[in-house]
């Protein structure tokens, strides 16, 4: 096996791991991406749609420049103006304008509402994870040798 530092199986770092514990924690640092990748999507990313939406830059006569409409400097913007799918889709580019026509505008502030997605929805999201890696670490093990136990 190859070493690479840090980077190594995690039954070389817990002695007595089962797939079963590898599955869940796996499964669990999916889950807490997902989640950030979600509040990333709605703040960030949202922040600035409600922006160009509410400079009502509609037309390519009422696009606005970054600067414009503050986000001039945002790294992640410019980078996800680039590479973003919905972003290449939605948001219009002319002469380093940007606009969003009034057809997708709707559809663009519905998907990139603020609702129910902040610091609270992740802190929730971490403590239901923790509280369900918990159960499933210590119950299901325990609930699965009393039945094997008693049906054997």
């Amino acid at each position: 096996m190859i070493n690479f530092g840090l980077i190594m199986p995690l039954s070389t770092v817990y002695v007595d791991t089962n797939p079963y514990y590898e599955i869940m924690i796996v499964f669990s640092i999916g889950i807490l991406i997902a989640a950030f990748y979600a509040l990333y999507n709605k703040a960030v990313l949202g922040k600035f749609v409600r922006a160009l939406i509410n400079a009502e830059a509609e037309s390519e006569s009422s696009a606005k420049t970054l600067d414009e409409i503050g986000y001039g400097l945002n790294k992640l913007i410019t980078q996800s103006l680039r590479t973003n799918i919905t972003f290449k889709r939605y948001i219009k580019k002319s002469n380093n304008m940007y606009y969003i026509s009034a057809e997708d505008k709707e559809m663009m502030a519905k998907r990139f509402d603020n609702k129910n997605t902040d610091a609270r929805a992740i802190f929730l999201t971490i403590v239901l994870l923790v509280v369900t890696l918990l159960f499933l670490w210590f119950v299901i093990p325990s609930l699965l040798n009393y039945v094997y136990d008693t049906f054997s």
